[in-house]
Formats: C-alpha cells, sequence, structure tokens
C-alpha cells in the first residue's frame, strides 16, 4: 500500500484473489523399496531433528516464508524461521535491498511479559540470522511499520502501554535508530500503519478504549 498507492493496490488484490487455488491433493507416486527405506530414513531425520527444535525454540509461533512471485499456493513450501524458547515473533515488515533481506519484527519476551522491535536479516540462499534487538523500551513496543520518505527510513511504532504512536528516525540502517516524536499520545491503539498520499499522510488505526 506504501509503495504502490492505493488504485494498484486494490487492483492487485482482485488480480490474485481471483485465480487463487490452494493445491491440496497428494504429492507422490507408489514408491519401490529403496526409495521407501530413503523415505523412511528421511522421516527418522525429520522427527529427530523437530524434537531438537522443541528443545531450543518457541512452540507459540514462527514466521513462514517462501521466495516464488505472487501468493503461494502450495503451504507446504513455505520454510520457517523459528523463534527462540522463550520469546514468539509476530508483525514481520521487511526491506529488500542489495539481495539481502532485513526483517522487522516484534518479538515477545514471555519471562518479561513485554516486547520488543528486533531485526532479523536473510539472503538470498535462505540463510537467516538470530533476532537483533534494535529498539527496546521499560514498556512494551510492537507493529513495526517501517516506511521510507525523502530518502530516509522511519518506523512508527505502537506502544497501547504507553498510550502512544511513535515515530522513530534510522541513524543507520537498519541497525540504529533514534526516538523522533510521538504523533498521538493518551490513545490505546494496535496494528498502525502510515499511508503518504497526494501530499497528506494517513493513519489507519484499531484503537480501544484507554483505562481509567
Amino acid at each position: 500500500l506504501q509503495r504502490f498507492g492505493r488504485d494498484e493496490f486494490l487492483m492487485n488484490i482482485k488480480k490474485y484473489n481471483s485465480d487463487l487455488n490452494f493445491y491440496d491433493h497428494k504429492l507422490y507416486i507408489q514408491p519401490t523399496n529403496i526409495e521407501s527405506i530413503c523415505m523412511m530414513s528421511k522421516q527418522i531425520q525429520k522427527y529427530l531433528k523437530t524434537n531438537f527444535f522443541k528443545k531450543r525454540h518457541s512452540e507459540n509461533r514462527s514466521l513462514l516464508f517462501d521466495f516464488r512471485d505472487g501468493p503461494s499456493q502450495s503451504l507446504w513450501r513455505f520454510k520457517q524461521i523459528l523463534s527462540p524458547k522463550g520469546s514468539y515473533f509476530s508483525n514481520p515488515f521487511i526491506v529488500e535491498q542489495e539481495n539481502k533481506y532485513f526483517i522487522f519484527i516484534t518479538e515477545f519476551l514471555t519471562e518479561l511479559n513485554k516486547s520488543r522491535i528486533s531485526l532479523i536479516t536473510m539472503n538470498v540462499e535462505r540463510q537467516f540470522s538470530k533476532p537483533f534487538p534494535i529498539i527496546e523500551k521499560s514498556y512494551s513496543v510492537s507493529c513495526p511499520n517501517i516506511f521510507e520518505f525523502d530518502g530516509t527510513y522511519f518506523l512508527a511504532l505502537e506502544s497501547s502501554k504507553n498510550k502512544s504512536i511513535d515515530i522513530y528516525k534510522c541513524k543507520n540502517f537498519p541497525f540504529k535508530w533514534e526516538f523522533l516524536t510521538s504523533i498521538m499520545t493518551s490513545v490505546k491503539s494496535v496494528d498502525n500503519t502510515l499511508f503518504y498520499k497526494n501530499n497528506m499522510w494517513w493513519l489507519f488505526s484499531s484503537t480501544g478504549i484507554l483505562d481509567s
């Protein structure tokens, strides 16, 4: 929406939804004995690997990705980015630069019962880094809506705990950010998205009732 504008965004939704048809049939034919042994060996390896990951990673949420163009119609093709044990990921916003993907996420820390903004980097070979915290406060911050304006990146963050919608300016992409301003205070809002069109800024938000 930020990149293409309202009209092209709605046109793409209509285009992609018109032929969206998920594939749900079997993906195999009757295997030979040797193929059966190989597949059984792979299943054992997968079982051991899955149990190993369960001990190190959270089972709550993970990120899924697929590098092919257009909406994927085969969910089994997606790859996972698992969250570390004691945390989970949400609200991914992605910037692509020079064959690298910078994934800005909300990382919730269960032990501290609060969230922070972290960054995962990924290359075209699907190798990705561990989450690196870039913005952390004494209260929860989330939903890192990243946008570019006049050649500079900004982050619009929500914090229902702090009752504010805050803007951070990038000083050194992608790791260094500094607080710029609060565009709204005394507000309880989530899932904020800023959109610029025709010399006017639009804010899409879900708001709630403030606690007394």
